[in-house]
């Protein structure tokens, strides 16, 4: 449900740029909530007497180097630590795409000495929405390599019980995964 919202946002954000109305787009984001809140109560999903609490959340978590480690699966990087149920965060970008990443933002900073504008502002939400995912994909426990820098307990926060449902939120790394690949090769290709 989360995802299908972003497509009404972006759309919302460059109507509003450009003609300085917020009645239409945010209309079509209001319909758009509300028809998939009457989907999901159709299919039951608010139906009571289940427990949305899942065990996992925290645990199936991303790491900080999540892009980089490629947990044993390379022949030139080494594992750089990742721990426990911290597979489903994989999304290792590949030393070829490291590579390109490095030398696009290398010749953007260092060759090109001008700063360009960017080509267009659906790629800065992209970067933020990503960005986000991304952050939600590290749960509770926020790790660099086998090192916890930051962790809170979810079992006195309430906000577990909204977000357990997202059992595996490592998964939540994967969008900026595929902002960064697609972003470096538009780059690239320009």
């Amino acid at each position: 449900v989360w995802f299908q919202q972003i497509p009404p946002l972006c759309a919302f954000y460059l109507y509003k740029k450009k003609n300085n109305n917020y009645l239409p787009p945010f209309l079509y984001f209001l319909s758009s909530l509300g028809g998939s809140l009457i989907c999901l109560f159709i299919v039951g999903y608010f139906e009571g007497g289940h427990s949305l609490e899942t065990y996992g959340f925290g645990f199936f978590n991303a790491n900080l180097l999540t892009y980089f480690d490629p947990q044993d699966k390379s022949l030139f990087l080494p594992n750089l630590g990742s721990t426990g149920g911290q597979y489903e965060g994989y999304a290792y970008l590949g030393l070829g795409n490291i590579l390109l990443l490095i030398g696009i933002f290398g010749y953007r900073f260092f060759i090109e000495r001008k700063r360009q504008k960017v080509p267009s502002s659906i790629f800065r939400v992209l970067w933020v929405w990503g960005f986000g995912c991304f952050l939600f994909s590290m749960a509770n426990n926020y790790l660099f390599g086998p090192y916890s820098l930051f962790q809170w307990d979810t079992d006195i926060v309430i906000l577990d019980k909204f977000f357990g449902i997202f059992r595996s939120s490592g998964r939540f790394s994967w969008p900026l995964y595929y902002v960064m690949i697609c972003l470096s090769l538009f780059s690239f290709l320009k």
